[in-house]
């Protein structure tokens, strides 16, 4: 829905998308995709800035073929409500209880939802909104309407939330990080997560 993002998704992705291993479309889930069916369909932070998640969730569902799978990621925990999610277009946060049930409602079985990137990102939480605040993005809060925040969104620049200088790439990378990675299972099915991470099954 934001062009501007397509561009910088475009650039981001240069490699993958000049060799044709990856294709970039500018469409709208609710009307414009085609038909197709995909073994696999994947939403990732992107449902929480839909009014109607149950509609959207349905879309996704028919986007499945029958036996496919859906995974769908979305900020946890409605106590975390913060600067980030009133400048990012968000409607919600999601309890484990609540997006299982959005997905059960939009017609998948054996749906699972687990904690992700805890205790990390449960640490950071502060010191990221700190930054946020520090970026001058608050100002989105009450400025923009939510629709424009969300065109906004996944695009900000916030030096050492959303961007690093490269150095930084000798401390997180996938060596570095692998312990929390292994770290981070412990929590997979608390109800802790910042983030949630759910996966289920169409109807055959």
């Amino acid at each position: 829905m934001s062009p501007a993002a397509i561009e910088q998704a475009r650039d981001h992705l240069a490699e993958f998308v000049g060799t044709g291993r990856v294709e970039l479309d500018q469409a709208d889930i609710f009307s414009e995709l085609d038909a197709r069916g995909y073994d696999l369909v994947l939403s990732l932070m992107v449902m929480e800035h839909v009014e109607d998640d149950v509609a959207f969730a349905r879309k996704l569902v028919a986007r499945a073929n029958p036996g496919g799978h859906v995974i769908v990621g979305v900020p946890g925990r409605r106590d975390r409500w913060s600067i980030e999610d009133e400048t990012v277009g968000h409607w919600r946060r999601y309890e484990t209880e609540d997006l299982a049930r959005v997905l059960e409602a939009a017609g998948l079985r054996n749906v699972t939802v687990w904690s992700v990137a805890v205790p990390v990102a449960n640490v950071l939480f502060y010191a990221g909104n700190l930054l946020l605040r520090l970026s001058g993005e608050a100002s989105k809060k009450d400025t923009l309407s939510r629709l424009a925040q969300t065109e906004k969104s996944g695009m900000q620049e916030i030096p050492l939330k959303t961007m690093f200088p490269p150095v930084f790439r000798c401390v997180l990378n996938r060596y570095t990080m692998a312990p929390l990675f292994v770290l981070q299972r412990l929590f997979y099915r608390t109800t802790r997560g910042l983030t949630l991470i759910a996966f289920g099954q169409r109807s055959v």
